[in-house]
Parts: structure tokens; sequence; C-alpha cells
């Protein structure tokens, strides 16, 4: 499967549009920096300021803080996406698997599975644990890791597993 099979939503599909190079556009050749110094000056004009001034080092830290408390955290990132639905199936000797997985806010509220408790109870054990958990793969394979029963088995590879589910 490739990757945009797996993964469903209902935002609105980007249109695709023509690229250009700005130096085609440009009437004088100039160097990206004569040309960021241009457009920075041009905005200046537009704004009627003639001089912008430096930030200052509290005015700095605060920026700072702010990014780091709120802009770089994982619900910031994460947290606001849409909903969607991670699908993906897998046929290997022991196991034929369709899975559907509902993502809301980053985390995994639903999964429906064709994986039977008496035929493959480590599938089932691993999808089990993972309603509530954040649709990432590390904090999933930190998860599972933990788990003193899946990783007693010899024939169950915990991050080949978490592969799966992305």
């Amino acid at each position: 499967n490739n990757v945009s099979e797996k993964y469903t939503d209902k935002s609105i599909k980007s249109v695709k549009s023509k690229v250009t190079n700005i130096l085609e556009h440009l009437v004088n050749q100039q160097t990206m920096d004569q040309f960021s110094r241009n457009l920075f000056q041009n905005i200046l004009k537009i704004l009627d300021r003639p001089v912008l001034e430096p930030i200052t080092n509290l005015e700095a830290n605060r920026i700072s803080e702010i990014s780091k408390g709120k802009y770089a955290s994982w619900e910031w990132v994460f947290g606001y996406s849409p909903k969607y639905t991670f699908s993906n199936s897998i046929s290997q000797p022991n196991l034929d698997l369709k899975l559907k997985m509902q993502i809301e806010k980053g985390i995994i509220i639903n999964i429906e599975a064709n994986i039977d408790r008496k035929t493959n109870p480590e599938y089932h054990d691993a999808l089990e644990k993972l309603t509530g958990a954040r649709h990432e793969f590390y904090t999933i394979l930190e998860l599972l890791l933990k788990d003193n029963y899946l990783n007693r088995l010899e024939h169950f590879n915990v991050k080949e597993f978490c592969h799966l589910l992305f």
C-alpha cells in the first residue's frame, strides 16, 4: 500500500499550482541577500515605518519561552490535526491482518481489526493497548516495549508491528 491510500480524512485537498523561481521574474539580477534586503525595505515603506528596531534581549527571551511552552509541544503540533482514518493490511504466513484506526486530535480513539484472540493473541493484545495512545511511532513503540508479555514472545517483533501502524 502506498501512504496516501493508508490515510483518509475530510480535509480539503490541495490544488496543484505551478511553482516558479523568483529570479526568473526579476528585471535586475540580484543575489538572495540583495533581494531579501529590497523586499524588507519595500515592506517597511508600505507599513510606513522608516526604521525597524531590533528586539531586546527581554523580548527574545519571552519569544523563546512562548515558543518552547506552546508551539514546540506535541499538543500544538499534532493535537489540532483533523480527524483521520488510518487503514493497512498485511499478509504474512501466520497472519492476514486488516486494520482500521480512527484518530482524533492525534489520539487513537477506535481500532477495528480482523484479529482473533485465540489465533493471534499477541496482535490482539497489542492492538487493545493502543486505544487512547498518541498515533506517533515512538510513543506506541515505547508503550508496547514496556509490555512484559509481548516482549517475551520470540515470534512477535514489536518494532515491525509498530511499522504496520503508519
